[in-house]
């Protein structure tokens, strides 16, 4: 975190191109809030710090170099989130659970999973950008890169075109052709067949991802849900964790349909838990932190 003053917003500026969807607003707002409370500080977070020092086989982009030092590489986001999940998860459950082998998994609207060994970042499904990684609301996720090329050849769609399409119009609203909520396609999901597959394909993605990651982490000791639709839905849990029991990790139905904090079985190696996530409550405490140091 860091105070805001003209270099750092200058800074910001000079690197729109990378976040073109996100920085462009937030300076907007910036100004605005600089020039009308001209006498307090003002204070950046980044959601992408806790990943600053993935492992370089994790961050690097396999493109050539020269477009690697334009500031290509996986930087990983939801990290504010992910720095309160597991703080909160160390106060409650302790430290040693939480420098154990952490698979984390952030489902609301944008979802992405996070692994953690010894307290060290080790990987991260979200990339160079928001739209990578598992299937979102709204967001493709991971697709063949070869698709853009078709879609410019064969579809003639534009830049602009192809970040609507893989930011808004994509993912579970993309499959379904009808919702990105994810509680609606739960409902529907028996009568309608592409509710049903948009759940799926969700759901598989992060199966998928959570058997990679006990893999990099040599196994896994605590598996996390939260945000929106991880902290809510017993159903998406439920159908994430069907099946990895062969990776230690059984959920108690009962448990998880209470929505308790420990949802694992008694007899499960690996524990299951919901935690709520707060990136507002991180964002508060480090701008109170910095501004004591400040004074």
């Amino acid at each position: 975190p860091v105070i805001i003053d003209d270099g750092v917003v200058a800074y910001l500026q000079s690197i729109v191109p990378l976040a073109p969807n996100h920085t462009p607003v937030i300076l907007a707002c910036l100004k605005v809030f600089r020039d009308y409370f001209k006498n307090i500080a003002h204070v950046a977070c980044f959601d992408t710090a806790f990943f600053h020092d993935l492992p370089m086989a994790a961050q690097t982009i396999a493109v050539p170099e020269e477009v690697r030092h334009s500031g290509v590489r996986r930087y990983g986001f939801h990290g504010l989130s992910y720095e309160y999940i597991l703080g909160d998860f160390a106060s409650q459950e302790g430290h040693a659970a939480a420098g154990g082998r952490v698979i984390m998994a952030h489902l609301g609207s944008g979802a992405s999973l996070s692994a953690v060994k010894n307290s060290q970042q080790i990987d991260t499904t979200m990339g160079f950008t928001p739209a990578s990684g598992i299937v979102m609301s709204t967001r493709t996720g991971d697709i063949d890169p070869g698709l853009i090329d078709y879609l410019i050849r064969e579809k003639n769609m534009t830049s602009a075109d192809i970040s609507k399409l893989v930011y808004k119009q994509s993912g579970l609203l993309g499959i379904s052709g009808k919702t990105s909520d994810m509680y609606t396609l739960i409902q529907s999901r028996h009568d309608d067949p592409l509710a049903d597959l948009a759940v799926n394909v969700f759901c598989y993605t992060i199966k998928k991802t959570i058997g990679a990651y006990a893999a990099a982490l040599g196994g896994v000791d605590s598996l996390i849900f939260s945000a929106g639709i991880g902290e809510r839905s017993a159903t998406i849990r439920k159908q994430i964790t069907d099946g990895l029991e062969f990776l230690g990790i059984i959920v108690d139905d009962e448990r998880n349909e209470r929505g308790d904090r420990l949802i694992s079985a008694e007899h499960s190696r690996v524990g299951v838990h919901v935690v709520p996530t707060h990136e507002d409550t991180i964002i508060a405490v480090k701008t109170i932190q910095l501004c004591k140091e400040a004074l």
